[in-house]
């Protein structure tokens, strides 16, 4: 069985080396129009490692490794420093939606006392040029667009 960072990164990489990001006639369908010119988007749409616990299980670490590790675990392994060359030579960002809330309100409790994961991937995601959502800031704005629709 592959560690979910591994699962990961083949993923991103797939996306990034299989899509035409450039051709005129095909549009990311995340491309978003930007100063510097488009940019494109890959959006993850998946439950994120919230505590301490899950980062073991996400990385396949064994349980007494250190905190300070995971960071550099999590950069070399889900974005290494060749993916992100890809990312950058082709202005794409990637952005994890995490939606952990939908399928794991336990875990997603659990995150209230030890959200160590959520701050170590949001930093990952950070410095790919991308970010972490929680899905609920997302229902909250579509939410209140809806609320304010019906005024």
């Amino acid at each position: 069985k592959h560690k979910p960072t591994h699962v990961l990164y083949r993923a991103l990489a797939s996306v990034v080396q299989d899509f035409v990001w450039d051709a005129p006639e095909l549009n990311s369908p995340g491309k978003h129009p930007t100063t510097q010119g488009p940019r494109n988007m890959i959006f993850i749409l998946s439950g994120c490692p919230h505590s301490l616990n899950n980062l073991h299980q996400f990385c396949g670490k064994t349980h007494n490794m250190q905190i300070q590790y995971f960071k550099e675990i999590l950069q070399n392994e889900l974005i290494p420093s060749d993916l992100l060359l890809h990312l950058q030579a082709k202005t794409i960002s990637v952005f994890w939606i995490d939606t952990t809330c939908l399928h794991n309100s336990a875990q997603h409790l659990e995150c209230t006392k030890d959200c160590i994961g959520t701050s170590l991937m949001a930093s990952v995601m950070s410095s790919s040029a991308g970010r972490l959502i929680p899905i609920e800031r997302i229902l909250h704005s579509c939410s209140m667009a809806r609320d304010q629709a019906n005024l």
